[in-house]
């Protein structure tokens, strides 16, 4: 019987030691997406730049290394988003990964076209946050992800915090829309506000906003114009 006890608990205890490892998944097969820039290509195609995180940067930076590069950006030239995923994967071994996506930023020329079709891969996305910023960028969002901001965070994260925290206490700045909030005003075509990014020498700027007509951008306000909308909202498209 005391054998028996002792098989018992020594199974048991091997069982343990086991649980968790059959699903252990691997970070370095991943490409964790930070942030996204969507341009216009050649032809009909589209330039897509990822911004990826670089874990062994982050700890290092965490603990207090310095010194590494926590982001990596790569461009893809490509027909459509799935097609520059499969081509990501191709240059880096890496399955790309959306759960850590802050910011998808479409270029200014693609924009004016629309941009509906290519928020469809991301809405079909599973692993997609809907909380996930969406802005329209003055000239080609490439641009926007050279600048490294001087605190140490990626661009992606920068420009997500500086929406928060300038919208809180600037009247410059509009409410910024989300992924899930354009899905449901883009079911209701009608004018809306976008937020503007803007590379001014080495530094970004969000003040002003990204006018959209159904899902097409047709211009710009400034600072001055967000301020009266945000005060005053009237039909947007009188502003411009």
């Amino acid at each position: 019987m005391l054998k028996k006890l002792c098989l018992l608990t020594m199974m048991t205890l091997v069982s343990l030691s086991l649980t968790g490892c059959w699903d252990r998944t691997d970070i370095e097969r991943y490409a964790f997406i930070l942030g996204i820039g969507i341009d216009k290509g050649e032809k009909d195609g589209i330039v897509v730049t990822y911004q990826i995180a670089l874990p062994q940067g982050i700890m290092a930076a965490g603990q207090g290394g310095g010194g590494g590069e926590s982001t990596v950006e790569i461009k893809v030239d490509a027909v459509n988003k799935k097609n520059a995923d499969q081509k990501l994967l191709s240059k880096t071994n890496q399955i790309p990964n959306y759960s850590h996506l802050q910011v998808i930023v479409f270029g200014e020329k693609l924009s004016k076209e629309g941009i509906r079709e290519h928020l469809d891969f991301f809405l079909r996305e599973p692993e997609m946050r809907h909380l996930t910023k969406v802005l329209i960028s003055r000239g080609d969002s490439e641009k926007v992800f050279k600048v490294k901001p001087k605190n140490g965070d990626s661009t992606s994260q920068y420009i997500s915090e500086m929406l928060e925290q300038t919208q809180r206490f600037s009247l410059s700045v509009p409410k910024y829309v989300d992924l899930g909030m354009l899905q449901r005003k883009l079911a209701h075509p009608s004018d809306l506000l976008l937020s503007k990014v803007s590379k001014i020498d080495d530094m970004l700027s969000v003040e002003g906003g990204a006018v959209v007509k159904e899902d097409k951008f047709i211009g710009w306000i400034d600072s001055k114009q967000a301020i009266g909308y945000k005060l005053f909202p009237i039909t947007l498209n009188r502003n411009i």
